[in-house]
């Protein structure tokens, strides 16, 4: 969309990354970089970034309680631009993501999936 209003020029200066754009220019904004259409390379990578997204995630879904996490879709990091996320660092399991991002929790593995059938 930069392009095709002439700004070419304006987002090769930040290495033709919108999020370096808007991030330089809004300083105060905390813009979420999942919510752009390509997030930067490895920023996956970085587990607090995963743990940000997750909890977003989280407050979006309407989760008020760590058990609510027992309810979390593939679908659901899909719909939220979080599939990058699971498929590339948890073999697309939401649970194992949950597990790993929110390792305090006594998790019992065996409720992700009787939450499904339900």
């Amino acid at each position: 969309m930069i392009c095709e209003n002439y700004g070419r020029t304006f987002i090769r200066y930040y290495n033709d990354s919108p999020l370096k754009a808007v991030s330089e220019k809004y300083p105060d904004y905390d813009f979420l970089p999942w919510l752009f259409k390509h997030v930067p390379p490895d920023y996956w990578n970085d587990k607090k970034h995963q743990k940000k997204y997750m909890d977003w995630l989280g407050n979006k879904l309407g989760y008020t309680k760590i058990d609510d996490w027992y309810d979390i879709t593939q679908t659901a990091f899909v719909k939220n631009r979080g599939n990058g996320l699971i498929r590339n660092h948890y073999n697309g399991s939401p649970s194992a993501a949950v597990m790993e991002i929110y390792p305090n929790y006594k998790w019992k593995p065996e409720e992700f999936s009787k939450h499904k059938k339900n």
